[in-house]
């Protein structure tokens, strides 16, 4: 399966070792305006042509994602292609998920243009780090004014994330500086840290077609993990179990592929028309789909106007696009607006489920396409509607916001335990758990057996579920709550009937729950009858009447 050209795809059998290759994958981005060289220096440096649509070949532009490969020394990057338009900024933004490194490209008769400024920004909101500029087109213009240009983009860049990067002049057409560019790359390679590879997998579809006699193949960038023939992956948001029929990268035929490399899959008993755009495939149980998702927004310093309380925006998140309706998480004193160069927590209320995870980068843009507004990193991917009023659960999103592991899978916990969030199972998986906190799933089990002993959680029920001790304290505080409001409600009777009192915790926090938080009152500060439940300093009187 080439993930250059559909049509070029000769898939063997599904037995197949891997091929000798270069000792590292990487991803990397291409990014700049329209007409500035980006698929003209991905053909120069690696004989492929990314632009494969006869309409981008008649118009001369970039319209969908194009991919091509490099190889240079013991590293390949898959290298993706993306068009410059400002009517194609969903797809360059969908092109850029996931990447991990980036040839932003400059053309020197041009200096920095529109979407120079916005790819810039874009990059910066999906955390882009690493990356080398090239200075295209230097043929058409002389010394002096490719001092200048080179002079601009370093004004340019400055206090961005790019500010760093190598300047490498070059001409897609003569050829020059294109060895100095390989050589920029490869150091760039050095440069970019290693990502483990972990068990789960995630993979952002970017393409799905068929081929006669196979049928579907999808291909894209994974987000991590590695994929191997015969696997069983989800589809999501669709929730369908597929098999991995067959794989291959660049046209080389594979057993098995891994995060940093261009991935296409042959699925089985999957059709075409059953995968739309945006759609993901992942180790199954990971992802679960939400229509509401918590975040943490920046509001670009260039945009003409603040979000607004329930404004309607583009969401760009992983491959998909999808219309979203922003709902801001301020205080009442405060005004219901993010402005300009501010940040904030909110919460994207999408018109269809999606699929995301902690941390994950998205990018916001106005209802009509016509700027980007923003970005940020999902905190809770999944949720319900908050108030202003749930001040727990809107000041822990700065806990999920933070670096520290045990504080964001305690807080994870303590969210989807509460009855606040009875929309999720709340017999939650180790896999989902690492999906929500970011932990990594080979760390969660260990991480919570050290919260136990720590005493930050308390195992209940059969099933064992981490509950966090401070949620069972407020748990019991609320309890006691009850029991108080009930000997003042009726003060002659000796106590709170049993199957009361047991119904009412059981439909707040279930079963396992509610038999837990008995123990713990019988043990303190609540007398138990075969009757009824009572505090320990309640007893009963009669009335005046």
């Amino acid at each position: 399966m080439s993930v250059n050209d559909p049509s070029s795809i000769q898939l063997n059998a599904i037995s197949v070792e891997p091929a000798e290759g270069p000792g590292r994958d990487l991803i990397l981005g291409t990014a700049g305006h329209i007409d500035h060289g980006k698929s003209a220096i991905v053909k120069a440096l690696t004989g492929i042509d990314p632009d494969r649509l006869p309409e981008e070949k008649a118009r001369g532009m970039t319209i969908e994602l194009g991919f091509a490969h490099l190889d240079l020394g013991e590293v390949r990057f898959g290298i993706v292609d993306v068009p410059g338009h400002e009517k194609f900024i969903h797809t360059m933004a969908a092109g850029a998920q996931g990447i991990d490194g980036v040839m932003l490209v400059v053309a020197a008769d041009d200096a920095v243009m529109p979407q120079t400024r916005e790819h810039v920004e874009i990059l910066q909101l999906l955390g882009v780090r690493h990356g080398v500029v090239v200075l295209n087109k230097i043929d058409l213009v002389d010394a002096e004014m490719r001092a200048m240009v080179v002079q601009e983009i370093r004004e340019f860049l400055v206090g961005t994330s790019l500010s760093s990067f190598p300047i490498v002049p070059v001409s897609a057409t003569t050829g020059e500086g294109l060895n100095s560019l390989k050589d920029e790359l490869l150091a760039l390679s050095r440069r970019i840290p290693n990502r483990s590879v972990s068990s789960v997998f995630r993979m952002p579809i970017d393409r799905v077609f068929t081929i006669h006699g196979r049928g579907t193949v999808v291909t894209g960038s994974p987000i991590s993990g590695r994929v191997v023939v015969e696997d069983a992956l989800e589809l999501m948001p669709a929730g369908r179990i597929c098999r991995v029929r067959g794989l291959q990268t660049h046209l080389d035929p594979r057993d098995r592929l891994h995060v940093g490399q261009r991935v296409a899959i042959n699925l089985a008993a999957v059709e075409k028309d059953e995968i739309r755009h945006g759609d993901e495939l992942a180790t199954p149980g990971y992802l679960t789909p939400g229509a509401i998702l918590d975040a943490h927004v920046r509001v670009l310093k260039t945009v003409p106007r603040p979000i607004r309380h329930l404004q309607s925006v583009r969401l760009c998140l992983g491959t998909k696009e999808t219309f979203a309706r922003v709902r801001i998480l301020a205080g009442e004193t405060q005004p219901s607006v993010i402005n300009s160069n501010e940040s904030g927590w909110v919460q994207l209320c999408t018109t269809e489920p999606v699929v995301s995870e902690w941390g994950q980068r998205f990018i916001l843009r106005d209802e009509t396409d016509s700027w980007t507004i923003g970005g940020g990193m999902i905190l809770r991917p999944v949720s319900r509607k908050l108030r202003r009023t749930d001040l727990d659960d809107v000041s822990g999103l700065n806990i999920l916001l933070g670096d520290h592991e045990a504080d964001r899978l305690e807080e994870v916990l303590r969210f989807f335990v509460s009855r606040q969030a009875s929309s999720v199972n709340r017999q939650t998986t180790e896999l989902q758990l690492a999906c929500w906190s970011g932990v990594p799933i080979e760390r969660i089990a260990v991480l919570l057996d050290e919260m136990e002993k720590s005493g930050r959680i308390v195992r209940v029920g059969e099933s064992q579920s981490p509950i966090p001790r401070v949620w069972i304290g407020a748990c019991l505080e609320r309890c006691l709550e009850y029991l108080r409001a009930y000997h003042q409600e009726h003060p002659d009777l000796p106590g709170c009937p049993r199957d009361e009192f047991t119904g009412w915790l059981r439909s707040r926090w279930g079963e396992d729950l509610a038999r837990h938080l008995v123990l713990e009152l019988t043990r303190q500060v609540v007398r138990e009858t075969p009757q009824d439940y009572r505090l320990a300093e309640f007893a009963p009187k009669q009335s005046a009447d």
